[in-house]
């Protein structure tokens, strides 16, 4: 049957990839649009500010090391987006 409203998406992402987003239809778009909101707030910004360098500073490793679960979070939905593309869902 397929993936047909935004509350239906965030569902299955949630159940699939252990990711939480909110559906558009919480911010007034119509329940069948598939846009979604992600809020990556899941860090210690004082920690992060005390070691900041700046941008030119991050590497793949630094950045997983400084937010290992925001990380973890997009490999999830890389990996259930991929598996979406090759399975034709």
């Amino acid at each position: 049957m397929g993936i047909l409203t935004g509350p239906n998406l965030c569902d299955t992402v949630l159940e699939r990839a252990h990711v939480a987003i909110l559906p558009g239809s919480d911010f007034y778009l119509p329940a069948n649009n598939l846009g979604v909101r992600i809020a990556s707030v899941d860090y210690k910004g004082e920690e992060i500010l005390n070691v900041w360098t700046g941008p030119q500073d991050m590497t793949q490793g630094k950045i997983s090391e400084l937010f290992p679960r925001l990380v973890g979070g997009c490999d999830s939905l890389e990996h259930l987006l991929r598996f979406y593309k090759k399975s034709g869902k």
